[in-house]
């Protein structure tokens, strides 16, 4: 019969805190303001994307509409996306799958 102990350490570690931050303040109007549109490459998001960029543009013509894909995956970041946004668009929506 053994009665040895094992010490089992947890292999997820410690995460880092989470950073609240504040959303940004809705636009009056997004007629003829840019909104980009990023896709973060959930599996089979691409055609789900193409046809919201088809719908949107359709119904609001005189939106700058600019899709975009994320480099990497959902968990890392893509730095120059975001600065890409903050310089060129005035919106930003972001899809994260379902």
């Amino acid at each position: 019969m053994l009665s040895a102990r094992l010490k089992v350490l947890n292999p997820l570690g410690t995460p880092p805190p989470i950073r609240r931050l504040r959303l940004a303040p809705r636009l009056p109007t997004i007629e003829g303001k840019t909104i980009y549109v990023v896709d973060v490459k959930y599996p089979a998001t691409k055609p789900f994307f193409q046809e919201l960029l088809s719908l949107l543009a359709t119904r609001y013509a005189r939106t700058k509409w600019v899709i975009r894909e994320k480099v990497g995956t959902y968990f890392e970041d893509d730095p120059s996306l975001w600065e890409e946004i903050k310089r060129d668009g005035d919106a930003m929506i972001i899809g994260i799958g379902h």
